[in-house]
Parts: C-alpha cells; structure tokens; sequence
C-alpha cells in the first residue's frame, strides 16, 4: 500500500511571473525565485499542481494547508 499523509503544508510561489521584475530588491536578496515566480497568468501554478494532487497523497479525512496571497 501506498504511503498517506495526514497533513500537507506548503507555501507555493504566488506572485505572477510578469510582477517578478517589479519585486524590491530585498525580496529578491532573501528568496530563491523559483520561490516567489508563480508563472504565467494569475501566478498560480504551483497551486493547481498541489490542489490536483493532493487527495492522491492524503490519506482519508487527511488536511492540505497552503499559504497564499
């Protein structure tokens, strides 16, 4: 049987992609940018990836808590 979490946390990159180049400067200094570009559009990716497949890793009953804007 495959393993199952009982909970899932994250905080995906969020800011969109065309926003990364208007960032302050010290965001950039303190985070890596495959932390912060959340690709094209609405920025949100990383989020669609982790919301598609979160039921296939959680176990039942089991929680997805994510960080967002």
């Amino acid at each position: 049987a495959d393993a199952a979490a009982d909970l899932l946390v994250a905080n995906p990159p969020y800011i969109p992609r065309v926003q990364m180049a208007g960032l302050q400067a010290e965001v950039g200094r303190h985070e890596p940018w495959s932390a912060l570009d959340g690709g094209e559009g609405p920025g949100l990716d990383s989020l669609q990836v982790i919301c598609a497949q979160a039921a296939e890793m959680l176990a039942p009953g089991g929680l997805l808590a994510l960080e967002v804007r």
